[in-house]
């Protein structure tokens, strides 16, 4: 059996609904939905008949017997400290048979972590921890190579990499069927990040824009994923700098609302200084939109070396042609496309997982 351990995401059901519709079911994939002592009651499964994992100290003998019993376990993401060290301990007492088993499928965040996170005895302690277990871990999956090429660098990691990507809740059915509804508007539109997370660096990013000559033009903000107490942080500063151009988006929308709104907007605009929003780009770009990111991010290197899409560095801009930050040449656009619909197509993304499976 190959197991599956992850937190409830955007992304899980439509996984599981992936592998379940793409010749995956026969393999017996099973999912458990994990969480911590303490936490309120509530459903931890993705239906029914899923069973669920807590991650209290007799959750290690489970997790130890699971990792022994299995083909291969899967973690999809991982933020849980103590989760990691359970998985340390596993690797310890189980060995190479355990080690080679166990699959991390880096999300992102979990690679780049706060550095004030390791200050302190404590801080110090769980930094240990996990450069031990990125080290020991027998496999490491990632949409993009030079994330792992970073935990190479920084923690000497011995695992394998394979390449894979998750199918996006926004698919490309979704995005024609936007771009097919969208009407010309007067006020041209911008994206400023993707969520309510700290490494969105919002307000360098609406420092940025507010200083641009942008006069008439929206800035559009999500900020209804991540944490609410720094998304009202970034709306009071966003309305300090930008009045009523900035405009927070705070509603949980479905893929197809809000492949709208991203079909209505003309750049966007990503101040990560890590990989994330992998999601919202490709869609962008499927849409033809201008994307200004970073080009020290991962993202950047690889979408625009080894993909060849063309997406361009915020330190390029030049703020004394402002139209430049729209303007996108028609075959820019059909590149861009051609290129997300090849490499992201479900046939692609079943084909990398199998490989991954059948390893």
């Amino acid at each position: 059996m190959i197991v599956h351990f992850a937190q409830r995401t955007v992304f899980l059901k439509p996984f599981s609904d992936f592998l379940a519709n793409n010749g995956f079911k026969n393999d017996n994939h099973c999912f458990f939905l994990y969480s911590v002592k303490g936490e309120k009651a509530r459903k931890k499964t993705l239906d029914e008949e899923s069973p669920n994992f807590h991650l209290s100290i007799f959750g290690f003998f489970r997790l130890y017997k699971t990792i022994k019993q299995n083909e291969k376990i899967f973690f999809h993401g991982l933020f849980w400290r103590r989760l990691v060290f359970f998985l340390l301990l596993v690797i310890f007492f189980g060995g190479k048979k355990a080690r080679e088993k166990i699959y991390w499928v880096l999300w992102g965040g979990d690679l780049y972590r706060n550095p004030k996170w390791n200050s302190g005895i404590k801080g110090k302690c769980k930094e240990y921890i996990w450069a031990k277990f990125v080290l020991k871990v027998g496999n490491i999956v990632a949409l993009v190579p030079g994330d792992f090429e970073l935990a190479k660098k920084k923690y000497h990691t011995k695992a394998r990499y394979f390449q894979a990507f998750y199918p996006n809740p926004i698919d490309q059915q979704s995005l024609d069927q936007a771009l097919a509804k969208m009407r010309r508007e007067k006020t041209r539109k911008v994206l400023l990040g993707n969520s309510a997370s700290v490494s969105n660096n919002h307000f360098e990013g609406i420092d940025f824009l507010s200083q641009l000559p942008l006069a008439g033009v929206e800035i559009l903000c999500p900020l209804s994923y991540g944490d609410k107490t720094y998304a009202q942080e970034v709306i009071a500063f966003g309305t300090e700098k930008l009045g009523g151009r900035f405009i927070p988006l705070l509603d949980f929308l479905d893929p197809d609302k809000y492949a709208g709104i991203l079909a209505r907007v003309d750049a966007a605009f990503m101040f990560h200084r890590r990989q994330q929003a992998v999601g919202n780009i490709v869609s962008l770009a499927y849409l033809g939109k201008k994307i200004f990111l970073f080009p020290e991010v991962t993202t950047y290197q690889w979408m625009k070396t080894d993909l060849g899409l063309q997406i361009f560095s915020i330190r390029d801009i030049d703020s004394s042609d402002p139209q430049n930050l729209f303007r996108m040449e028609s075959d820019w656009v059909i590149q861009n496309r051609r290129i997300i619909s090849e490499f992201f197509s479900i046939g692609n993304c079943a084909q990398l997982w199998k490989k991954i499976f059948t390893s």
